[in-house]
């Protein structure tokens, strides 16, 4: 799925705007909208480019990477 627009409220994001991989026989055309707890709960991995990102983030990238064990949840997901 494509990420491909944000409503924000209140300075944060509220609902996502979605492009889905399936075509547009599924969702509205194509498209679903999803409610921030939805993503802040279920969506472990995205990929920005680094043009979309603040500076703050972007210095931490320089940083040394954190290794995690095999067994961590997040480590498993990344290797399946």
């Amino acid at each position: 799925m494509t990420f491909i627009g944000v409503d924000i409220q209140n300075d944060r994001p509220e609902k996502w705007l979605i492009e889905n991989s399936w075509g547009t026989d599924l969702g509205a055309k194509g498209y679903w909208t999803m409610y921030d707890g939805w993503f802040d709960e279920y969506v472990f991995v995205v990929i920005i480019n680094k043009s979309y990102l603040p500076e703050n983030v972007l210095k931490l990238l320089e940083t040394t990477p954190m290794e995690l064990p095999i067994w961590d949840p997040i480590s498993s997901m990344i290797l399946q």
